[in-house]
């Protein structure tokens, strides 16, 4: 037995390392494949947690590569004959990049395309509001859907992936709305030191700067920190602790709410199995001893016996029957083309009646 656990613990961590290493673009690669092939089923399925790999991804993800995930979205919602959802895709699509262009060789359809359009009118028009970049961030880089941003930003009111590029631990990020404050610079384990300021170091070309340029310019260096001496009369401030990385603005949990009843019954059935073999099977050879037995047992004892059987049967029968109805309830919401979203869009049912 405990080799078997040891054997299946094993084959989790496989799996999970196997989809850790799953970038985003293998994934969306996927999905445009899918779609293009017509393969509904194999596209949601790829589709679904996409937004989540994007947030934990270790990279700044480019513009056009967020907005595809969300095109994709409502074309494969398109095909499933889900207008609501495939607008409300599109629409996340053009809230990131409003001049995303339409691909007629996904969708040839010219009054999807017409639609498209009109919502790139609509998203367009909305409010603007700030990110919350803060004024001074060290070392530590600020982007919103691909873009460097700052203190003086502003961006079309909605969901966007907000991602801080930290000088020690890399890339990390969130969705959000930003109706909340977003602690950018808590995203950062190691702590920011805000009093860093960064600038660009000068390039000498014997011309102060007003020289003719010949042929491919060649990149800028690095940034250079500066570190900042305050006046003397001033206070100095202190530098920041080390918070924890704190999980700021929306996080979708996109995992299937089918999958989830699925699980459960599974593991009702098997508890049901694990009942029945252990106890229900003990209870039925006793009885059936009793019956054989030369000397028999009282009446008493033999309601008892049979009492105790009805009562194991009944949560056997209960456990197995409970599963396999919970179990095909997920089934079908999985496949169903009604089934329950939970997202930072909102909460409900999602598909054609």
């Amino acid at each position: 037995m405990g080799r078997q656990w040891l054997s299946i613990a094993l084959l989790l961590v496989s799996v999970s390392g196997i989809a850790q290493a799953e970038t985003v673009a293998d994934r969306l690669e996927g999905v445009r494949a899918a779609v293009a092939e017509g393969d509904k089923r194999q596209a949601k399925k790829l589709l679904m947690g996409a937004d989540t790999l994007m947030a934990d991804s270790n990279l700044v993800l480019p513009t056009s590569q967020i907005a595809l995930l969300f095109y994709l979205q409502g074309v494969e919602a398109s095909l499933r004959r889900r207008q609501d959802a495939a607008m409300d895709a599109w629409r996340q699509t053009l809230l990131i990049d409003n001049l995303y262009e339409w691909d007629s060789t996904l969708v040839a359809d010219r009054d999807q395309h017409r639609l498209f359009e009109a919502l790139r009118k609509e998203v367009g028009s909305r409010d603007e509001v700030s990110p919350g970049a803060p004024e001074k961030s060290g070392l530590a880089k600020l982007y919103v859907d691909g873009e460097r941003i700052g203190s003086e930003t502003r961006l079309l009111a909605g969901v966007h992936l907000a991602q801080v590029s930290c000088p020690e631990t890399g890339v990390h990020g969130v969705w959000a709305d930003f109706e909340e404050a977003v602690a950018w610079l808590a995203m950062c384990p190691e702590g920011i030191d805000t009093t860093v300021v960064v600038a660009d170091a000068p390039v000498d070309d014997g011309f102060g700067g007003m020289g003719p340029v010949f042929g491919v310019p060649e990149e800028a260096p690095d940034p250079v920190p500066v570190e900042v001496t305050p006046e003397p009369e001033e206070a100095v401030a202190a530098k920041p602790s080390k918070p924890a990385r704190e999980k700021q603005g929306l996080k979708w949990n996109e995992i299937p709410p089918g999958l989830y009843m699925m699980a459960g019954g599974g593991v009702l059935f098997v508890t049901g199995a694990v009942v029945n073999f252990a106890m229900v099977n003990p209870s039925y050879r006793r009885i059936e001893s009793a019956r054989t037995s030369a000397g028999g047992i009282s009446r008493a004892q033999a309601e008892q016996v049979s009492r105790q059987f009805n009562v194991q049967r009944g949560v056997t029968l209960g456990l197995l029957g409970g599963g396999l109805v919970l179990a095909g309830t997920g089934v079908f919401f999985m496949e169903a083309p009604i089934v329950p979203i939970l997202s930072p869009f909102g909460m409900g049912l999602s598909g054609s009646w």
